[in-house]
């Protein structure tokens, strides 16, 4: 550089754009640690959604039964995406929140022995494909008539969608956790 200014022009290391370009890159590998963070980010961003979705969605309670309902089932399926997304991060979570790592780990064990599908990824995409699709078509109702889309059917969309990136297998989560159980009891999966 022969300036000031084209010094400061001259990075020392990668540049931002790079730098996002590379992460994006083992993003789409699917196989990377930024691929699998990026899911469970989006995962959990979609429980969170999902609840606060159905709560604005039962003030609908005397305008249409069917969109409370709807709403109802969002903040049980929410509550559900939480536990199984948050299962593995209960150790690291901070203190704040270190309270919840015990219902989540006794909620996911009822998981793994009653709903075992949710412990694999694709068995929870097509779990969150299924209730993405099934309130997503409970749309809000003015006097008798569909009004439109309400916060539950967005919510419902990106839960498809994240759903659809668990069974295409987009971002290949790690299988440290699956059967988990079972190594605990002794026994092999298949018995």
């Amino acid at each position: 550089p022969t300036m000031a200014s084209d010094a400061m022009a001259t990075p020392t290391g990668p540049s931002v754009l790079e730098r996002a370009t590379q992460i994006l890159r083992e993003i789409q590998s699917g196989d990377s640690k930024p691929a699998r963070v990026a899911l469970k980010s989006l995962s959990i961003f979609t429980g969170i959604f999902l609840i606060i979705a159905g709560i604005f969605g039962t003030t609908e309670l005397f305008k249409s039964l069917v969109y409370f309902v709807g709403s109802l089932y969002a903040i049980i399926f929410g509550l559900v995406v939480l536990v199984i997304e948050l299962y593995k991060l209960t150790d690291s979570l901070p203190a704040l929140i270190k309270t919840l790592s015990a219902p989540i780990k006794r909620v996911y064990d009822l998981i793994d022995i009653y709903l075992k599908f949710l412990t694999l990824q694709r068995g929870k995409g097509l779990f969150y494909l299924g209730v993405g699709i099934l309130v997503f078509f409970m749309g809000p109702t003015d006097e008798g008539t569909y009004s439109g889309w309400g916060v539950n059917n967005v919510a419902a969309l990106v839960l498809a969608v994240v759903g659809s990136l668990h069974v295409l297998r987009v971002a290949k989560e790690d299988a440290a956790h699956l059967g988990e159980r079972c190594a605990r009891q002794g026994t092999h999966p298949g018995q």
